[in-house]
């Protein structure tokens, strides 16, 4: 009797701590990788993107399918691509869960609000070679509000699933 206590006592601690752990919103078998692309950029810096095209199979062939590349070495997008990847922001820790990667041509201190799909989602961020080395999280939308920066990629501490707008900085 007290070896089954000790069991059901174990599991009692045990089962609430892989509920807090998962701090994904997807797992790995549903993850979902979508692209939005700047169609052009306001007065004040604002981007303002196309619709996200999404996928839960290779991000890499939905990005060859709409001509995403990279950046250059000189900050220019790479030959025979139409735009190139600002940054990819994930859901999980360490690049891990669901993407949504922002592609354009340039960062030049843009920004945007992000969609009601992806406010106070995001835990991690990769930038690519290229222009865009920096981007602010910010907790309000509009860039207000506390920021947390990566530089050039990182896991969010304080500001994890608190962005609600993001500047692109080279």
């Amino acid at each position: 009797m007290r070896r089954y206590l000790l069991i059901v006592a174990a599991l009692a601690v045990a089962a609430p701590l892989l509920v807090i752990n998962n701090n994904s919103w997807s797992s790995a078998d549903e993850a979902e990788h979508c692209i939005a692309v700047v169609l052009y950029q306001t007065d004040d810096g604002e981007f303002v993107l196309s619709d996200p095209e999404c996928t839960t199979g290779s991000y890499d062939d939905l990005a060859i399918s709409m001509g995403i590349g990279s950046f250059t070495s000189d900050g220019e997008v790479a030959a025979g691509s139409r735009y190139a990847t600002l940054a990819r922001h994930y859901d999980g820790d360490w690049y891990s869960g669901s993407s949504l990667s922002i592609a354009g041509s340039s960062c030049g201190g843009g920004w945007l609000n992000l969609s009601s799909s992806w406010d106070n989602r995001i835990n991690s961020t990769w930038t690519f070679s290229g222009t865009c080395a920096r981007v602010k999280h910010f907790d309000g939308s509009g860039l207000t509000g506390s920021y947390q920066s990566t530089w050039p990629r990182g896991t969010l501490s304080y500001m994890k699933n608190r962005a609600n707008s993001i500047q692109y900085l080279g």
